[in-house]
């Protein structure tokens, strides 16, 4: 499996700070990466690269099972278990929320967990019946044990919810009443373990075909609850503009938004938002074809509290449609959030054959999983000439800086600085040790030691050559 390598640029000026700001950017053992400016005092020569993730041979699940009426869906819930690696999930299969297990996360098995009855026989993997676009969120360390794993149940116009001990016993919350009197069908949903906060990702309105108003199109919406029963008014996050219909050709024709998702990274909050270029509408329409058609694909969108979004510059696709043919079409959604798996990323989603409104057959509707390097959404870039990128003052507890950078082609060196831009002695750019390889781990070691100061504002100042930066972390001394 080698991953996509088409890529966006984005060059930066450069512009060197005479004084550090009134405060210093406080930075404790996270991933520090470079999808925004954030972090970033000065660069030069250097562009800003958006990867497009990996992608398997084939999906990692298929309807099997006559239940599942022949597609699968994953609408939210994937969970992997830190301590025995196994890997669960909770889709969506002809209106019924089914459940699997795996222990490499791509062979699935379904265990027969006996709930509910189906053509005379209770050995299934059936957990909920009358559901549809359903996601499913584990709560880590939610107070309460018996509402670990929370779901939240799509309908047209609202949404229901339900909580579990296990994830495969389930009961509603309001006794199956409506938890929001808003939102259409789509949603996923995170956690902010700073505030307590749940957020949910929603879709606010049912979309129409020949829509006159925003509020009839597909678009993205952002509530919130500090019990997962009571949330806030929606608040409008993005809604399509003109850069997103810049591909229009033809009257009728134009862009949505399906889903989209949010989730904590490192240091910030980075999301997925499916991108759905609506290329006509069908009036003429087989048994189970959906009347809206065009493809849909994946693209990144950051935040520093969850609350406030934007979108990456260009506006590419970090999981387009293709190469292979089960994807080829349309990635209808994504989970609430990547797994961690070792050194990569991993992220499932609905992958679909043909545009959405493809005919059955031949559209087959399945769930796939797109990885990425550690850290490996975006890089800054150098070419031949070499390149340098400067952060803001920052303050650590102190400890190991370690570089997650693929210089197998060419180098890197960091140089330490103080609250003035001015190299501090020993550990100038001179006094580092070359990196000339790649790893999501380069353990910086200068001439004057290997640990960044500890409580005071100093800054780092990246110089490469033919290679790519991802992030950096301040990581305790062992």
């Amino acid at each position: 499996m080698k991953p996509c390598l088409t890529t966006c640029l984005l060059a930066f000026a450069f512009a060197l700070c005479s004084a550090a700001p009134a405060s210093s950017y406080q930075t404790r053992g996270d991933a520090e990466l470079f999808i925004d400016d954030t972090i970033i005092a000065a660069s030069a020569n250097l562009e800003r690269v958006f990867h497009q993730a990996a992608k398997l041979d084939a999906p990692v699940l298929r309807a099997e099972k006559p239940w599942e009426e022949g597609r699968v869906y994953l609408y939210g819930g994937v969970h992997r278990n830190e301590k025995t690696g196994l890997f669960r999930m909770w889709y969506n299969a002809g209106g019924k929320i089914c459940y699997a297990e795996s222990q490499d996360g791509v062979t699935w098995m379904r265990p027969e967990v006996g709930l509910h009855e189906y053509d005379g026989s209770r050995k299934n993997n059936i957990l909920l019946t009358d559901v549809i676009n359903t996601t499913v969120f584990i709560d880590e360390h939610c107070p309460d044990p018996l509402q670990k794993y929370k779901a939240l149940i799509g309908s047209s116009r609202h949404f229901r919810g339900a909580y579990s001990a296990d994830g495969i016993n389930w009961k509603m919350y309001n006794d199956g009443g409506k938890l929001m009197a808003f939102g259409s069908e789509m949603a996923t949903v995170s956690k902010d373990e700073k505030t307590g906060e749940y957020l949910a990702f929603i879709r606010p309105h049912p979309p129409k075909l020949s829509p006159k108003s925003m509020k009839e199109k597909r678009t993205c919406a952002l509530t919130t609850s500090k019990d997962f029963i009571n949330w806030s008014p929606l608040e409008m996050v993005f809604t399509p503009d003109e850069i997103d219909d810049q591909w229009l050709f033809s009257k009728g024709q134009r862009t949505e938004f399906y889903g989209w998702s949010g989730f904590e990274y490192g240091s910030q909050w980075l999301g997925f938002i499916t991108v759905f270029r609506l290329t006509g509408t069908l009036t003429e329409k087989q048994k189970l074809q959906a009347a809206f058609d065009g493809p849909i694909d994946v693209q990144l969108i950051h935040s520093r509290d969850g609350r406030k979004w934007r979108r990456t510059l260009p506006r590419t696709p970090v999981i387009p449609n293709g190469p292979r043919s089960y994807d080829a079409g349309t990635i209808l959604h994504i989970a609430n959030n990547p797994l961690i798996v070792g050194d990569e990323i991993w992220l499932y989603y609905t992958a679909i054959n043909t545009t959405h409104g493809g005919p059955i057959p031949p559209k087959d509707i399945t769930i796939a999983l797109a990885k990425w390097r550690l850290d490996g959404f975006a890089s800054l870039r150098a070419r031949w000439a070499p390149g340098v990128v400067q952060t803001v003052p920052m303050i650590t507890d102190g400890g190991e800086l370690l570089v997650n950078a693929d210089m197998s082609r060419g180098q890197l060196t960091v140089a330490l600085l103080d609250s003035e831009s001015r190299a501090i002695p020993g550990f100038a750019e001179a006094d580092c040790e070359r990196i000339s390889s790649d790893s999501i781990r380069h353990r910086i070691r200068w001439k004057g030691g290997d640990r960044v100061p500890a409580g005071k504002p100093f800054a780092l100042r990246f110089h490469l050559t033919n290679g790519d930066l991802y992030s950096f972390r301040i990581a305790a001394a062992e």
